[in-house]
């Protein structure tokens, strides 16, 4: 492990060739921003793990956990190019609570199908390898000359990567025994689990000969909130030969900004609570206080994105675990005991906040807890309710509280009719306001992007 820089910290993980020095030049330019923390991959040259096929994909996983205890980061902007994406995917997927932000450059989707001469090199990987380096100068042209438009920028530039290869070397077999145990791993799921900001960023459409661009933007359809950068005039080896271009977005688009999410141990009633605190700013606008679903974390899709839409209007927001789910300690409740986890939540955002406006936000179940505990709360001066139940849970409380209350619904929401909820919503008290999101039903599947939109169109101007 090396590192390089100061401030944000944030790991690189390289490509399918498995050496650090490949990506130099975005070392050095994301060092500019970041403490910038990078290895090679098991198995090179001055690693101290071998690299084991038994060991499955997730022999990376512990790579990335060894690197961030060596350096002492709890918590990091991973960031993974190409291959080194989906280490990065998996790893946000399994280890969120030790990722911030997510940045994948020129990754391969799921279910990632190798054009004809991938294939190959991938089963003939040491037969072919003088092949493969010989045409690397033919494939590599045309994006290079898009990015260097100077003839003798691209010969000082072919000339120090030749060297970084010769100095580093490759072994073929051992990168096509990397794209076979990626084989068993589903990374479609991986997506569906990741639970931060996410940056895609890929070249230009058709300067992309290893990875198609429009294949590696599938995933702002599969990553809830992702959102998409193009470093302009290049292809696959964006990274490298527009590094500055590249640390440039990475510095701009990252979500979390000048903050660092802080993991927080809260004290409930029935012992320790998981919680987590996002903001963007020293002086918040609002401290926000969400409630999840029953048995749900807080890091799932709808949570991820009612904590985005709520961070773009500069809230803080604090998200918690109910007891007995996640790591929080307890057993779970049919309402009762959640309802004093969120008030010991509350009173640790005010104490953390004390002059800031409470909002009190939940979705599903959490909705009935924060709404139930907000209305009461004299602390509490708005509330927000996603995917309310209204058909299963008493929100009298609500009705009668003279607050500001604020619906978010799907229309085609399975578990509460959406004219059920139209009649709860006419009880309500001025200020109030209800949106629905069309065709979505009550996990918001195919719409969660939408959630971040509605509650910054909601709120903005408040």
């Amino acid at each position: 492990m090396v590192s390089f820089g100061s401030g944000p910290p944030l790991v690189l993980i390289p490509g399918l060739n498995g050496r650090w020095e490949w990506m130099l030049p975005a070392v050095r330019a994301l060092a500019r921003d970041f403490l910038v923390i990078t290895f090679s991959l098991s198995g090179e040259r001055d690693t101290a793990r071998p690299f084991d096929p038994s060991m499955g994909f997730d022999v990376n996983l512990e790579q990335v956990d060894a690197a961030l205890d060596a350096a002492g980061e709890p918590c990091v902007t991973m960031c993974g190019v190409s291959y080194g994406g989906w280490v990065a995917l998996r790893y946000a997927a399994t280890r969120g609570d030790r990722v911030s932000a997510l940045v994948l450059a020129s990754t391969p989707p799921p279910g990632f199908v190798p054009n004809a001469a991938q294939a190959r090199y991938l089963r003939s990987p040491r037969l072919l390898a003088p092949a493969f380096v010989f045409t690397a100068p033919r494939r590599m042209a045309p994006e290079l000359r898009a990015a260097m438009p100077v003839w003798r920028e691209r010969m000082l530039f072919s000339a120090e990567n030749l060297r970084r290869v010769a100095l580093t070397g490759m072994s073929p077999t051992r990168m096509a025994q990397r794209m076979h145990v990626a084989r068993d791993v589903d990374f479609a799921d991986a997506c569906r689990r990741i639970g931060v900001p996410t940056l895609i960023v890929t070249g230009e459409a058709g300067l992309d000969h290893i990875v198609p661009v429009d294949q590696t933007r599938r995933y702002e359809d599969l990553i809830a909130g992702a959102e998409l950068a193009t470093i302009e005039r290049t292809g696959h080896l964006g990274t490298i030969t527009r590094p500055r271009r590249f640390a440039e977005i990475v510095h701009a688009r990252r979500v979390p900004g000048a903050h660092q999410p802080m993991n927080v141990d809260l004290q409930g009633p029935a012992g320790r609570l998981d919680a987590r605190l996002d903001c963007n700013t020293d002086s918040p606008f609002a401290i926000a206080v969400v409630a999840p679903e029953h048995g749900e974390t807080m890091q799932s899709r709808v949570l991820h994105n009612v904590a985005l839409g709520l961070l773009r209007l500069d809230c803080a927001v604090l998200r918690l675990n109910f007891r007995g789910t996640g790591t929080s300690e307890g057993q779970p409740t049919s309402g009762g005991g959640e309802i004093e986890d969120y008030r010991a939540a509350l009173d640790a955002a005010t104490a953390r906040y004390p002059s800031t406006p409470v909002w009190a936000v939940g979705y599903s179940f959490g909705s009935y807890v924060a709404m139930t505990v907000g209305a009461q709360d004299a602390r509490v001066s708005l509330l927000l309710g996603i995917g309310m139940l209204v058909e299963d849970y008493h929100y009298d409380i609500v009705q009668a509280a003279a607050k500001p209350a604020f619906m978010i619904h799907g229309e085609a929401d399975e578990r509460c009719d959406l004219r059920a909820v139209r009649l709860f919503y006419a009880e309500l008290s001025e200020p109030r306001e209800l949106i629905v999101i069309d065709g979505a039903d009550h996990a918001f599947d195919g719409h969660a992007s939408e959630l971040a939109d509605a509650i910054e169109d909601l709120l903005a101007g408040l």
